[in-house]
């Protein structure tokens, strides 16, 4: 049995042929009554509990929000989704912030799936993942919650962790409180809370798992840890096209996970070069080391059949600099892949 793909860029193509019956029609309303949805109230990882969008380019009507529209079924035309190639202009765009002393290094990856449009600038350069390892994080988590659902619901006991990093989030826990797992999750995502993710480490992720897990999407290890100083815009990326194509979790496990990417608090990166009502599921890190600054941020620009995925990893004097980078790329990459097509 073959191996399955859990970072493939491209997921297959099943186009499903509709038949038509002719029902008596007692029958008919029968089927409709007994099919009749209804809406969960569970709280359980991978429900979910949210009523409508307050966003416009999801699809709130498909059951897997976040996934890729093949998983709900619908299948999109391609006509309008082919992507002019913008690599010269991307590149002047990079030479005006370097020269403005906003730069050092980028590396940016960009992929469309409905047109299988790429774009890659210097993806073998490495960089400090930072804070972006909460997301591989909560995926081995989630894959445990699989196998174990009650884990979930475990209760921790909130201690602050010496990180050696500050916690600038804007809820801070109790110390002495409990928290279940699910809440530690919510907050290593949402807030980005370095000690609710040491914590979870701590309680359910030991190094031999954490090992497996990375194994598992071909990165090398440092004593059963991923060496984050030594990640690139290419092998993170595939983390968010798995959960998007949910390959390696369940497929309520994968739109659970990007929604709660999806209610990132942090919104001074990419998402500030985007208009204000378009979702994006997407995952920060900044990190100081002794020749500077790295900010870097990841994420799915939902935009139906136009969705795209974009990360961009950077190297600077300064996070005020980097960030206004950022944001620049971001919006230059937001009217390129939307300007070529009708909304």
């Amino acid at each position: 049995m073959p191996a399955k793909n859990y970072t493939a860029f491209h997921f297959q193509k099943s186009i499903c042929q509709n038949r038509i019956f002719v029902l008596p029609i007692f029958f008919s309303l029968f089927l409709l009554l007994s099919c009749e949805n209804k809406k969960s109230t569970t709280s359980h990882l991978g429900a979910d509990t949210s009523t409508e969008s307050t966003k416009t380019d999801v699809v709130v009507s498909a059951k897997y929000r976040f996934l890729s529209p093949e998983i709900n079924g619908i299948i999109y035309s391609t006509e309008a989704t082919k992507i002019k190639s913008f690599d010269a202009e991307l590149n002047g765009v990079i030479t005006k912030l370097k020269t403005n002393g906003l730069l050092k290094d980028i590396s940016i990856c960009v992929y469309q799936p409905s047109s299988s449009f790429k774009l890659l600038i210097n993806q073998s350069e490495k960089y400090h993942a930072a804070s972006l390892m909460k997301l591989p994080i909560m995926m081995a988590f989630l894959k445990k919650a699989i196998d174990s659902p009650n884990i979930q619901n475990r209760l921790i006991t909130f201690r602050p962790i010496n990180l050696g990093a500050p916690n600038n989030i804007p809820i801070q826990m109790t110390i002495g409180n409990k928290y279940t797992a699910a809440d530690m999750l919510q907050r290593s995502i949402v807030y980005s809370d370095n000690d609710a993710n040491a914590l979870l480490q701590i309680n359910f992720l030991d190094h031999q798992y954490q090992g497996k897990f990375y194994k598992d999407f071909g990165m090398q290890g440092q004593e059963d840890y991923p060496n984050t100083d030594n990640m690139d815009v290419v092998n993170y990326m595939k983390f968010l096209t798995s959960l998007y194509n949910a390959k390696y979790l369940d497929k309520d496990k994968s739109d659970y996970a990007l929604r709660l990417l999806s209610q990132s608090y942090f919104v001074e990166g990419m998402v500030k070069g985007m208009p204000a009502n378009i979702t994006v599921s997407h995952k920060y890190g900044e990190w100081k080391t002794a020749e500077g600054y790295q900010f870097h941020d990841f994420g799915i620009v939902y935009l139906n059949q136009r969705t795209y995925f974009l990360g961009v990893m950077t190297k600077g004097h300064d996070m005020a600099s980097l960030t206004q980078a950022m944001q620049t790329i971001s919006a230059f990459i937001y009217q390129k892949m939307t300007a070529q097509q009708p909304l």
